[in-house]
């Protein structure tokens, strides 16, 4: 006894070749979206992370060698690290550290302003006292919160006067 088979192969037609290509364009859309997201979230994270680790290395510096040391915020998104001129080689402060923060732009109030009151750097505003973030020898600072800006999340970053580190966080990441 044989059995016979009968098969009626026919392959794919047209539309169901339309559909299935459809389906996988919305799948990499939303994947494309999700994942360009994140990336700014990241620089947003890694921006903060930097920042934290270059004011606590001002913190350190100023206690340790026992000299005021000083972030200032030259542009919207560089903060460079100061320390005082040996007095053999004159007077002022000279640059030891830098961070570049791209495509991030950064904010800068003062303890006791007002919720909306953030200063951006800028090339008009260079001279402002507000742009300076002082360590002194002790290696107490002032208290500080820097913004972090990219597109429109944004973290906010609180600093305590007695470590330099952070001790207080917001943050608003769009999806």
């Amino acid at each position: 006894m044989t059995l016979a088979h009968k098969t009626n192969s026919r392959g794919i037609t047209l539309l169901e070749l339309v559909i299935a290509v459809v389906i996988i364009g919305i799948i990499a859309t939303i994947g494309l979206g999700a994942f360009n997201g994140r990336a700014d979230d990241q620089n947003l994270r890694r921006a903060a992370i930097k920042l934290e680790g270059l004011s606590s290395k001002a913190h350190s510096r100023s206690f340790l060698q026992k000299s005021s040391h000083r972030l200032i915020f030259p542009s919207a998104s560089e903060i460079i690290l100061q320390e005082p001129v040996k007095k053999s080689e004159g007077s002022g402060f000279s640059k030891i550290d830098d961070l570049s923060i791209e495509p991030v732009t950064v904010s800068v109030r003062r303890w006791g302003a007002k919720e909306d009151d953030w200063i951006t750097p800028n090339k008009k505003n260079l001279s402002l006292e507000a742009l300076r973030w002082n360590f002194s020898p002790s290696g107490l600072s002032e208290p500080l919160s820097i913004k972090l800006e990219e597109k429109d999340n944004w973290i906010i970053l609180h600093f305590d006067p007695l470590t330099g580190r952070v001790k207080d966080q917001e943050s608003y990441i769009a999806n």
